[in-house]
């Protein structure tokens, strides 16, 4: 009997990886960058989120003015608590990740959270999507003209990308898992004179083969940090462009349909408004 009670209890016994699999590294100048093999590859994704924080925060203000640390992500699939909440606690983020089934209440409500406690993030700090507009009220592309206010929209911290899988169709997915850290800075417009504007400085990204996901955590996964400016910036024109074609959270569409458009300009009042700022070669 005692037998047939130990076989048992291994059976009930959730299916783990040995912590043999585990490991830890360090590398790059003086090894301040760090990475894991093996089980909670998302625990290091963490403790580099908090560090950065940190070490923005205990910055002197240099010459540009600074607003305050930024995130940008891409994930498959997203539901880790931890993660949700540093999304949500930072000062500027938005994660994309891949367009899921519909979702029940539960999970609606746990990404409404993040989304109230959250700032989302300023569209117009990536160049590439500094003139992004939603459609106009009959459903069109935008027309920006000389007299238009400067865009400013805000990215929510959580959007959705790509296709809904229905039934069996498969579709292609986001399966990138990225999250990008920087900061936001005011810069004195030069060429123009014409104040100042936001940009993002990328300045760490975390790359690995986990999702986003608590279940990721048992499995055995890779993740590290790196800091090569190059792929930084690669990092951050890939995101912009995620972002560009992303939706809300949830939204009702199966297929890619962004909410938000570059605009088209009305060059013929453009090169009025120019025309009539010129100066004549002598007064």
């Amino acid at each position: 009997m005692g037998a047939d009670q130990d076989r048992s209890e291994t059976t009930a016994q959730e299916p783990a990886f040995s912590r043999a699999f585990d490991s830890r590294f360090t590398f790059g100048p003086d090894s301040r960058l760090a990475g894991r093999f093996g089980t909670d590859v998302l625990g290091g994704l963490i403790n580099g989120i908090d560090e950065f924080s940190s070490d923005v925060a205990g910055r002197r203000l240099g010459r540009a003015r600074r607003d305050g640390p930024a995130m940008l992500g891409a994930f498959m699939w997203l539901d880790d608590p931890e993660l949700l909440d540093r999304i949500a606690g930072f000062h500027r983020a938005c994660v994309a990740f891949t367009k899921q089934p519909r979702m029940n209440e539960a999970k609606r409500a746990r990404f409404r959270d993040v989304l109230d406690r959250s700032r989302g993030f300023p569209a117009t700090a990536l160049p590439e999507l500094e003139w992004l507009l939603p459609y106009d009220d009959e459903g069109q592309v935008p027309v920006v003209g000389p007299s238009s206010p400067s865009p400013a929209v805000g990215l929510p911290a959580l959007r959705a990308v790509g296709y809904r899988r229905v039934g069996g169709r498969l579709v292609p997915i986001l399966h990138a898992k990225l999250l990008l850290l920087g900061e936001l800075t005011w810069q004195e417009d030069e060429e123009y004179g014409s104040g100042e504007f936001l940009r993002f400085k990328p300045e760490r990204l975390w790359v690995g083969s986990a999702n986003g996901t608590r279940s990721s955590r048992s499995s055995l996964e890779f993740g590290c940090w790196l800091e090569d400016w190059k792929l930084l910036e690669s990092a951050r024109r890939f995101l912009a462009e995620v972002l560009r074609h992303s939706e809300s959270f949830d939204p009702d569409s199966d297929d890619m349909a962004p909410e938000l458009v570059d605009p088209d300009f009305d060059d013929v009042a453009m090169a009025e408004a120019a025309a009539a700022l010129e100066w004549p070669d002598e007064l």
